[in-house]
């Protein structure tokens, strides 16, 4: 009887699906945190702009109104923002004053 010896053992198949499997693991858990840093980021940008945008519209209105005689002479406001950490958003006040 000759043995035909071609092609892989059960044992060679199973070896490597089992070494592609923990591959993908590593490249799809890279995969997910890339997702999460970009959706991070995303928000930070978003908010970045929102405050900028309210820094730039506070240059130019006043809001002395309301508030009582600070003697000070320019204009002060105060911008809500929210900044986005890895445990969670954390609220933050920004302040600016402008001489």
């Amino acid at each position: 009887m000759i043995k035909n010896k071609k092609g892989f053992t059960l044992v060679e198949v199973i070896v490597s699906v089992a070494i592609l499997a923990i591959i993908s693991v590593l490249f799809i858990t890279l995969f997910v945190q890339a997702l999460t840093i970009n959706q991070t980021n995303a928000k930070i940008n978003k908010n970045s702009i929102a405050s900028s945008s309210n820094m730039t519209k506070g240059n130019v209105y006043s809001l002395n109104r309301g508030i009582g005689n600070l003697n000070f002479n320019g204009v002060t406001f105060a911008v809500e923002t929210e900044v986005f950490e890895s445990q969670g958003s954390v609220k933050y006040r920004m302040f600016r004053a402008k001489e």
